[in-house]
């Protein structure tokens, strides 16, 4: 069903930088907390690292009933008894756009963020920075990638995100109303794909590439 249609979303957490120090001035046993969809997913312990190195891959599906996106990364360093907090930063679905389009796997580049302190009484100003890369993980055919998973670009455009605007207009499809995710498609979705498919083929601009 197009109605349940869930799209691959891809993460790499890549490494750590200029992690602060322990209280007693030890190099912290760090690792990264992935809170997604209500579940967490943890990356591997570095052991004794102020700038550690993961390189581990998370991979979720994702509906369009799960907008607005929501990620967030928690870095942790492993205690004895618990875990220390480090820092903090959200990943939310202005992050997964690159201008017109959904940020794709294959077109993402690694990024630095900034980690916030959020919850230490006396806060750090700057608890070190994370690098991670991410994208939706889709095949190379723009107008089945549009028509399998129209709900979830409705569901990015419905955030007041630039997403697909040339695309819908170019085709003449409505736009999603920006106050919200429509709960139902504002088209048939057998009749988009036979209108998108015969106005794509009679183009001589390919509209939408994902390399």
């Amino acid at each position: 069903m197009v109605e349940d249609a869930s799209i691959a979303f891809q993460l790499a957490i890549i490494q750590g930088r200029q992690l602060p120090v322990k209280g007693r001035g030890d190099s912290p046993d760090p690792f990264v907390s992935i809170y997604f969809n209500g579940k967490e997913y943890r990356t591997s312990v570095a052991r004794r690292s102020l700038n550690p190195v993961w390189n581990e891959e998370f991979n979720f599906s994702v509906k369009a009933s799960d907008f607005p996106l929501s990620i967030k990364l928690v870095c942790c360093s492993k205690d004895r008894i618990r875990k220390n907090y480090i820092g903090e930063v959200c990943l939310s679905t202005h992050h997964l756009v690159s201008g017109e389009f959904p940020k794709t796997w294959e077109q993402s580049e690694i990024e630095d963020f900034q980690l916030t302190d959020r919850r230490n009484k006396n806060r750090v100003e700057n608890p070190g920075f994370i690098q991670v890369r991410y994208g939706f993980v889709t095949s190379e055919d723009a107008i089945s990638d549009f028509v399998s998973w129209r709900p979830i670009w409705d569901a990015f455009a419905a955030q007041n995100l630039p997403v697909y605007t040339d695309l819908y207009q170019s085709f003449g499809i409505t736009l999603p109303e920006s106050n919200g995710y429509l709960s139902s498609p504002t088209e048939d979705f057998s009749e988009t794909e036979k209108e998108l498919t015969g106005r794509y083929l009679c183009s001589s601009v390919l509209l939408i590439a994902f390399v």
